[in-house]
This record gives structure tokens, sequence and C-alpha cells, in this order.
């Protein structure tokens, strides 16, 4: 399936989940760039839709994911419809529209010997990131 205009229905839900009420109100997000969207299969997130480049093709690193994952729907778009969904000054050849992962607190704190990290008041939100990267480095649920 090919997608040109930017105006088109589908193009204009996908450039919607940059804002945040429309990723809360969908559940669904989109992840840019040829790593971000291999590591979203990698981790066997709920690809909803890959979308690539008509005009630079499939890039080769996903070629090899495409078989694996089951009712993910792959599109080539054009330039503009990826600039549209893009939030970046240089957009990249591929993009994904993610689920978001359903699981509630509840279920992480109903493990056994569950690890976690409560964050209250952080000054600094850049901060979060390395929080994030450290708790999950010791193995945090």
């Amino acid at each position: 399936m090919e997608i040109i205009s930017a105006q088109n229905t589908r193009v204009k839900e996908w450039a919607g989940l940059q804002e945040k009420k429309h990723r809360d109100k969908t559940g669904k997000y989109i992840v840019e760039g040829i790593h971000l969207v291999q590591e979203a299969l990698l981790a066997e997130a709920e690809v909803e839709i890959l979308a690539y480049d008509l005009d630079k093709g499939m890039p080769s690193e996903l070629k090899a994911h495409l078989q694996a994952v089951q009712g993910m729907e792959v599109i080539g778009v054009s330039a503009a419809v990826i600039a549209k969904c893009s939030s970046t000054n240089t957009p990249q050849p591929v993009f994904a529209v993610v689920r978001k992962e359903q699981q509630g607190m509840e279920g992480i704190l109903a493990k056994p010997d569950s690890l976690v990290v409560v964050l209250d008041g952080v000054q600094d939100p850049g901060n979060v990131g390395t929080i994030i990267r450290s708790a999950d480095a010791a193995g945090a649920d």
C-alpha cells in the first residue's frame, strides 16, 4: 500500500499523535527513525503501522523484521507524509505507529520481588531519562 497525499485521513491521524491528548485518546504513539523502529520491533512492542519513504525504500536494517511481526501494516509514503508526521526538523525515512502497553501499576507491584523506581517532584526533566536508563540497567520492572 502507498500513501502520497499529506491530506490523507490516516496521515492526519498519525500527525495528530504528535500531541499528547491524541496519544492518550488513541492509546498510540509514533517512533521515528531506523534505530527506534528497530528497537520497538526487537522489544516486541505492538507495532501497528510501519511507514517508510517510497523514494528511499525500506531500510535494510528493518527488512529482516518484516516477516517476524504479525498484524503490522507496512505502508510506503511520500516525503511530504513523513514530514507531516515527524517532530524533527530533518525527518527520518521511516516511522512506526505503536500501541501503548496497557500494563498498569497494579500488575507491576503485584509481581513478587518487583523492583520499581518512583519519582516525585523532579526538578529537571532531563534527569528522568538518566533515571529510566539506570533503572533498566538494574533490572527494574
